[in-house]
């Protein structure tokens, strides 16, 4: 059967959607059980197993939904709904709070391959949300729920989401060994030259303005829509996913730099973001492995000596909590450029500095490689679910 021969229907005829809700914190005997509940943040990734809080069976009497394993949940409401649509499918019985809906899929219909249609419909069900007052984003249910949906016979369904899953198992796989590759990083430098926060082996310090120049970014003008067809990668908060910075979503032209306060850094550059609500967890630090410039979120660092760059970012992703600190105190709104000149640096002798750098150097080319591998299978998922889906 052709794709343009498979029958359509609303998404709310693709099953039962249930709302969910928050048991009563008052009655510990609801938090007891090993039910999984589900909040907005916790619908991070396609497969739903486990999450923070569980409840007990009772509590699904008390103020939330019990589900069965394979059911769709979505976030219906939260900020994240202004940059990505969440949703997932469940491998286990589980409930869900009142910022989720749940869809039991019907008994001809595929939650994987359901649930695959929805992540492919992301920009479509984001430009249908709405905000409230203060600027919650929410997902009208009339619109949502009357999506159409193709729907190929049963068999093809599970086919297309067995093809989509297999895609998905391999980039998730690669994206994990470039996790690991990072942390064998972080252990090399902890071995070599210990804690820098507690600074165990008694090196000398220095602040890191006098090792750093340190420059600031900005915006060109959004009423020039030009300024955004250009090549030079122009840098935000969300483009900060490794530490290693290789490509961004956004590009620029060279008269859009020439026009505003954004400024082509040069590679080696260290990336800092100095202000976003990502403050409030960790603290992004990556280098750039090309030229490019940055919004006035982020920071460059440029180190006056070139081969101390993976040093310094690494001295500084490993003492974050020092600087979030500063960052989240009662009158700031981030990190100020005092914040980061004061920051104090050790300084082991320069030939040990220099033996790290050669050894980051090699694990960075393996990691380089493995992030363009990723790049290109995020690249291929995205067109297999497109051919796959919609021909």
């Amino acid at each position: 059967m052709s794709k343009n021969a498979w029958s359509s229907r609303p998404l709310r005829e693709c099953g039962e959607i249930c709302s969910g809700g928050t048991p009563n914190k008052s009655r510990p005997d609801f938090w007891s059980g090993n039910l999984p509940w589900f909040s907005s943040k916790e619908i991070r990734s396609f497969t739903l197993s486990d999450t923070e809080l569980h409840v007990h069976p009772t509590a699904t009497k008390g103020g939330t939904t019990l589900v069965p394993e394979g059911t769709i949940l979505f976030v219906v409401r939260g900020m994240s709904l202004a940059r990505e649509f969440r949703v997932g499918v469940t491998t286990r019985p589980s409930t869900f709070n009142q910022d989720v809906k749940a869809l039991i899929p019907a008994p001809n219909v595929d939650g994987r391959y359901l649930a695959r249609y929805l992540r492919w419909m992301e920009p479509k069900i984001l430009a249908s949300t709405e905000s409230s007052t203060h600027g919650t984003k929410r997902l009208p249910s009339g619109v949502f729920e009357s999506l159409s949906i193709p729907l190929p016979p049963l068999p093809e369904q599970r086919r297309i989401a067995d093809i989509l899953d297999k895609a998905d198992a391999i980039r998730r796989k690669r994206k994990e060994a470039i996790a690991l590759t990072e942390e064998l990083l972080r252990s090399t430098f902890l071995e070599m030259f210990g804690d820098p926060v507690t600074n165990p082996k008694g090196w000398p310090v220095k602040p890191l303005g006098e090792l750093v120049d340190i420059i600031g970014g900005g915006t060109p003008s959004r009423s020039r829509p030009d300024y955004f067809q250009g090549e030079i990668p122009w840098a935000t908060a969300k483009d900060f996913k490794g530490d290693m910075m290789a490509d961004t979503e956004e590009h620029v032209s060279k008269q859009a730099i020439n026009d505003s306060t954004t400024q082509l850094v040069t590679i080696g550059t260290i990336l800092v973001v100095v202000k976003s609500k990502i403050l409030m967890r960790r603290l992004p630090v990556s280098i750039a492995q090309i030229p490019l410039c940055f919004n006035q979120d982020v920071k460059g660092l440029i180190p006056r000596n070139p081969g101390e760059s993976a040093f310094i970012a690494a001295h500084m992703r490993i003492a974050q909590h020092k600087l979030l600190g500063l960052a989240r105190g009662a009158n700031t709104e981030g990190l100020t450029v005092n914040h980061l000149k004061s920051h104090t640096v050790m300084r082991p002798p320069a030939a040990l500095i220099e033996a790290f750098a050669k050894l980051d150097s090699q694990i960075r080319k393996t990691l380089l490689t493995m992030i363009s591998t990723v790049t290109y299978s995020k690249q291929l998922f995205a067109s297999l679910t497109q051919r796959t889906l919609v021909g």
